[in-house]
């Protein structure tokens, strides 16, 4: 920390990030979190990102996967910010904007991280803060399209943003070809297949 601190100066935040509950037998508990946290204070860093598991032996709890139970990251983050002073940053499944709203509101952490859902849905702030909630296409946790195709090496993807890695290229248009598209399945590929070919044929 001495080290970091010494190479980006007093100008730059330092944030540790730390898992609050390790989720594996002899790993780290809430209340070593606690204990981590104030002695991450003392040696001056700027603010915490609090999450859950492990990356190595409880990676689904680690990426916050959508079997799990809810409200575990930000409860836990709650914990850790009653026994410090400086910002504590929750992450982990937030992506809903009520969620948003609801946790920053009632104050139990500073800040609310979002990874996966802008990966899902790169403008969910700014449709926030124009009150455009129904239009946030939501991140359903599934970690198929990005850690799953990552991890087996491939580019990060996301089944309900098929534009992701494709951002810059024009979707073919078949308008006044008078062309039929029929989508098979329901899930979150196919409805985000069908909406996307309905958006291109207003």
């Amino acid at each position: 920390m001495a080290g970091v601190r010494a190479a980006i100066g007093h100008h730059m935040a330092l944030i540790a990030r730390i898992s609050a509950d390790e989720k594996v037998d002899g790993g780290l508990g809430p209340e070593d979190a606690i204990l981590l946290a104030r002695r991450l204070e003392s040696r001056g860093v700027n603010a915490l990102h609090v999450v859950t598991g492990s990356a190595c032996d409880s990676p689904p709890w680690y990426y916050q996967h959508m079997a799990l139970p809810e409200h575990v990251n930000e409860s836990l983050a709650s914990r850790v910010r009653s026994s410090v002073s400086i910002p504590v940053i929750a992450a982990g499944r937030l992506g809903g904007p009520d969620r948003i709203r609801e946790i920053l509101g009632e104050g139990s952490v500073d800040v609310v991280a979002l990874g996966r859902p802008l990966v899902a849905d790169p403008d969910l702030p700014r449709k926030m803060r124009e009150g455009r909630d129904e239009d946030i296409i939501t991140c359903g946790s599934c970690l198929q399209g990005c850690l799953a195709r990552v991890k087996a090496g491939g580019p990060i993807g996301c089944i309900v943003n098929p534009e992701l890695g494709h951002e810059e290229d024009p979707i073919p248009s078949n308008s006044g070809q008078g062309a039929h598209l029929a989508v098979v399945g329901g899930g979150p590929a196919g409805v985000t297949a069908a909406l996307t070919a309905h958006k291109d044929r207003k």
